[in-house]
């Protein structure tokens, strides 16, 4: 008598990158690459970004992308995007916190000083 397999899931899928999304709950990207593609072409891209225009330049860059249903792999684009989004949102409301900090040190020691 032959003993099967049992299949298991991993608890952990080292695959899919994690960004922290909007009040503490995780978002999932299934394609570690699509990330920093969205980030490259946006910074390339000077005029209005089109979550449209930057799928359909994926899909014709890459052939990965291409064999991928069209509005299927917008979404996923309109996801990467929202998450480049947050993210440098947030970088940039760390950067003012830092600007108002030097501010009140320099007062600050301009005032002991004087």
């Amino acid at each position: 008598m032959m003993k099967r397999k049992q299949n298991s899931l991993p608890s952990n899928d080292s695959s899919k990158k994690v960004k922290q999304g909007r009040r503490g709950r995780a978002e999932y990207m299934s394609d570690n690459k699509l990330l920093s593609r969205v980030r490259q072409h946006v910074s390339s891209t000077s005029g209005p970004i089109l979550v449209s225009s930057i799928a359909e330049t994926l899909q014709k860059q890459y052939a990965e992308y291409a064999r991928k249903k069209k509005n299927a792999f917008q979404k996923c684009v309109e996801k990467a995007y929202s998450i480049l989004q947050a993210h440098s949102g947030a970088s940039q409301r760390k950067r003012g916190i830092d600007e108002i900090e030097d501010d009140y040190l320099s007062k600050k020691s301009e005032n002991k000083n004087g």
